[in-house]
């Protein structure tokens, strides 16, 4: 318990205050640093620098990782989950032209790493709407 705490607050603490970055610190690679973590995948190779925007990355996900979005990923190696914890995944919901896709964040005692204003920063998790919770399998 106790590593895996460790191993999250220093994979969070590599995105507070820094600049938001498609395809280098955007959330899907967050995410999939965080699946990397707990079930010893290697999603982040696969995505990192590999789009440049919203767009590009929804075109080219499916073919780099196997999964059209964060959410099937988080089903896939999550278990949903109706209890935010220290290392829950939330999901919010967003549409860019007919597509829908996730915008994920990652929990650390309560507070969530989200992108404001072009940087990351941790707020407090019921200061914003989320649709779905995903926690890791134990």
């Amino acid at each position: 318990m106790f590593k895996f705490q460790a191993d999250l607050s220093k994979l969070l603490n590599r995105y507070i205050n820094q600049q938001h970055v498609f395809g280098q610190n955007d959330c899907n690679i967050l995410v999939a640093e965080y699946i990397d973590l707990v079930c010893a995948t290697e999603y982040t190779d696969k995505l990192k620098d590999k789009y440049t925007s919203i767009p590009e990355g929804l075109k080219i996900c499916k073919d780099l990782t196997g999964f059209n979005n964060v959410l099937e990923a988080c089903e896939t190696h999550l278990e949903k989950s109706e209890t935010i914890e220290t290392g829950s995944v939330i999901l919010i919901k967003k549409k860019h032209k007919n597509r829908i896709y996730y915008v994920a964040s990652i929990v650390f005692n309560n507070r969530a790493l989200v992108e404001h204003e072009n940087k990351y920063q941790l707020i407090n998790v019921n200061d914003f709407n989320f649709e779905l919770i995903f926690n890791r399998r134990k």
